[in-house]
């Protein structure tokens, strides 16, 4: 045999090698690409999403990009407070727990409170119902570890007088305590013009 062809033929078997190598390497790494993309699945599978986001303010987007609901600090940046908004960027009901207890608050369109529902720290609670965007309710119902209590008042009224704990502004008390209760009649003074205990 020629040298020239002998060199030729040292020179393909050569690069025949290389190519077999070059061909394991690319498969081998081929191999460890995707038992890496496996192996990221499997971990995103398993850890899912995150256990805490924290955050000082969370804010909903309805898909116009309008604000329709937000969980923040309230106000005050002392308490939490979630807020509804309506089609119109208008609150049409509060959920919050400041220091005298939890509150929960429905508004008419106009922004007027409509019904309020709370509790205090001692265990009592109450529901006031309002009509008209009024500053007092029109009927409230408490109960508490003395008793509880029903009043209607009269909308129009706006004096507000507290004595014993009976709301003098009431027309109309129920209240039922551990030892008595009474239905009473009251005037817009607040004094009572007809009362009989309940047994």
């Amino acid at each position: 045999m020629a040298p020239e062809l002998h060199e030729v033929l040292e020179r393909l078997e050569s690069v025949e090698k290389q190519n077999r190598r070059l061909k394991w390497a690319g498969s081998l790494l081929l191999i460890a690409i995707a038992l890496a993309g496996l192996a990221i699945v499997a971990v995103g599978r398993r850890t899912g999403p995150p256990e805490v986001i924290q955050a000082r303010k969370f804010v909903l987007l309805d898909d116009k990009g309008r604000v329709r609901a937000d969980l923040s600090m309230g106000r005050s940046g002392a308490e939490p407070e979630l807020a509804l908004y309506d089609e119109e960027g208008r609150v049409r009901a509060v959920l919050d727990a400041d220091v005298t207890g939890p509150y929960l608050g429905f508004y008419d369109r106009n922004g007027l409170r409509q019904v309020v529902l709370g509790a205090d720290q001692i265990g009592g609670s109450s529901l006031a119902l309002y009509v008209g965007g009024g500053l007092y309710p029109v009927l409230k119902a408490e109960a508490g570890q003395f008793g509880a209590s029903l009043s209607f008042f009269d909308p129009e009224d706006t004096h507000k007088l507290r004595r014993g704990g009976i709301d003098a502004r009431a027309t109309l008390e129920y209240e039922i305590v551990s030892e008595s209760s009474s239905l009473s009649f009251s005037d817009k003074a607040g004094k009572v013009v007809w009362s009989t205990p309940l047994h």
